[in-house]
């Protein structure tokens, strides 16, 4: 969630490469599914899991999130280590 922000959201699309799923394309639940896990291990270490903020679906995008950095002054990155 990078590049996210309430004016541009991470949508699916966005975020496919980082959570890919083993079937193939990313579907919409499992990726609200996935925004839900997080927030509860965040809240598990004591952080507040509204950092990630939910942008409601509409006509023109799937639902979509952000990260907000108003809340909690750190950033969240993504370190992979099988990276050759």
């Amino acid at each position: 969630m990078k590049d996210a922000s309430m004016d541009s959201p991470a949508e699916k699309d966005k975020m496919e490469s980082v959570l890919q799923s083993k079937a193939g394309e990313l579907d919409t639940n499992t990726y609200s599914q996935t925004i839900r896990r997080i927030r509860e291990k965040l809240k598990a270490i004591g952080l507040p899991g509204e950092v990630i903020v939910t942008v409601p679906k509409t006509e023109k995008r799937d639902t979509a999130y952000y990260y907000d950095a108003s809340l909690i002054p750190f950033i969240v990155i993504q370190r992979t280590d099988d990276i050759r």
